[in-house]
């Protein structure tokens, strides 16, 4: 409550300086105009043929006048620049918005991709785990199988050998 006191009376405060530059620009617009009223009726009173006095109120009328289209002329083209650096601007302003939006989203997509990989570098891990212990297993077995022929053929082998000893007596 207490900042939005704080903004209005910041708000009021600028208001009354801008009437305030407002309001000295305009008197400074009005002794601009009292001089030149003052230097015009100079010139005017050195003159003391109506006619003369006549056509150095047209030329003066002229000079303004055509000062005047030529600030109307430089006016319409600074409106027209000023509208089209506006048009730009939105434009420009859409493009950031579908970009940053478009940044927003390959940024997600990233992350995904990220965790995605984090997974399947986990799995594989697990995997490459579990096979190394299936093969460990699987060695462990056939060398205990392997041992195990060996003392049944060792055992065997003996009496195999005996056999073929009577036979080659006998023969």
């Amino acid at each position: 409550m207490e900042d939005n006191a704080k903004l209005i009376q910041a708000r009021l405060a600028q208001l009354e300086q801008e009437k305030a530059g407002e309001k000295s620009q305009q008197a400074e617009v009005d002794r601009e105009v009292k001089k030149e009223s003052k230097v015009m009726d100079e010139e005017l009173n050195r003159i003391s043929d109506p006619i003369e006095r006549a056509d150095a109120l047209k030329k003066k009328y002229d000079q303004l006048f055509a000062d005047m289209k030529k600030l109307e002329r430089e006016f319409t083209r600074s409106k027209k620049r000023a509208d089209q650096l506006q048009k730009d601007k939105d434009k420009a302003t859409q493009e950031f918005t579908k970009v940053n939006t478009q940044k927003d989203k390959m940024e997600k997509l990233s992350r995904t991709f990220q965790q995605e990989n984090k997974k399947l570098k986990d799995d594989n891990k697990r995997l490459e785990e579990t096979e190394r212990t299936a093969r460990e297993t699987v060695n462990d077995r056939l060398d205990s199988l392997l041992f195990d022929v060996q003392d049944v053929m060792n055992s065997k082998a003996p009496s195999h050998t005996e056999n073929l000893h009577m036979e080659l007596d006998e023969v």
